[in-house]
């Protein structure tokens, strides 16, 4: 987290990164600009509630199983 800190005040860059683990949500939510959720684990389900918990901005990835026209319905 250090090092996001570091980046942010000596360039005034906004920062996006990856969140892995739920217990990792909100620790990266207070240091970075936007929390990403990784295409591999978007049916994580607990990842995604510790994410959205967090109140941050949330990128998520489109997983393969998920077509842009896809309503979450199997026909």
């Amino acid at each position: 987290m250090k090092i996001f800190q570091e980046l942010k005040q000596a360039f005034g860059v906004k920062i996006i990164t990856d969140v892995h683990e739920a217990s990792q949500a909100q620790p990266v939510s207070e240091v970075v600009d936007v929390i990403q959720l990784p295409a591999f684990l978007a049916r994580q389900t607990d990842l995604v509630e510790a994410m959205a918990k967090t109140g941050a901005v949330i990128n998520v990835k489109k997983p393969q199983f998920v077509s842009p026209g896809s309503d979450g319905q199997h026909r």
